[in-house]
């Protein structure tokens, strides 16, 4: 995957808040977590060079996030737009398996993304409890990220660029803005195609 496939993908996201007309909002991050294993919506491991067992704690505390919370794992509807909170939540939990997996597989870019994918979900659905956080504060948060993802795809930071690419698609997911087909649609019709 190519750095100028990836800002092709982040382009279509500035396109969409600009087009939406919301303004860049820069970073909220004096939140306390509902749940004392994640800071904040960063991950909980060190963010380039994490090591797979890094990730793979990671991916262990948000299953017992979601066990601990009753969710079961489903497999939400690609061509959908979500259709309840409780779908998003089971969904999400349904990712971590295949998450495991990528690890495993070593396809670190894609269980990265997955990961953000589930923050941005858990963030938007106030999971995270952040200060003056509405569905506007959240979407102008989500636009003002994308310009230091751009930054970071110049700099070779592409575990983060990931993981926040993710992270925004996992809040508009939750926001009915696009599809699960259509997020995969943004990725690979721009050449993210997962390996």
């Amino acid at each position: 995957m190519t750095a100028e496939k990836l800002l092709e993908t982040i382009e279509i996201y500035q396109n969409f808040f600009v087009e939406s007309g919301f303004k860049k909002a820069g970073q909220l991050h004096d939140e306390l977590p509902a749940f004392p294993q994640v800071r904040t919506a960063e991950a909980p491991f060190r963010e380039e060079g994490a090591i797979p067992e890094e990730l793979l704690e990671a991916i262990e505390t948000y299953r017992k996030f979601f066990v601990e919370s009753g969710f079961k794992k489903t497999e939400h509807l690609h061509d959908e737009l979500l259709t309840s909170d409780q779908s998003g939540f089971e969904h999400c939990h349904g990712m971590l398996d295949r998450m495991v997996k990528f690890v495993q597989e070593g396809r670190l870019e894609k269980a990265f993304r997955w990961l953000g994918f589930i923050q941005g979900f858990l963030w938007s659905r106030r999971v995270f409890a952040l200060a003056e956080h509405n569905d506007k504060a959240g979407f102008e948060h989500c636009h003002g990220m994308l310009d230091p993802m751009v930054r970071f795809v110049h700099e070779g930071r592409l575990e983060k660029t990931f993981r926040w690419l993710g992270f925004i698609q996992g809040f508009l997911w939750a926001h009915r803005i696009y599809t699960l087909a259509e997020i995969k649609d943004h990725n690979r019709s721009k050449g993210l195609l997962d390996p």
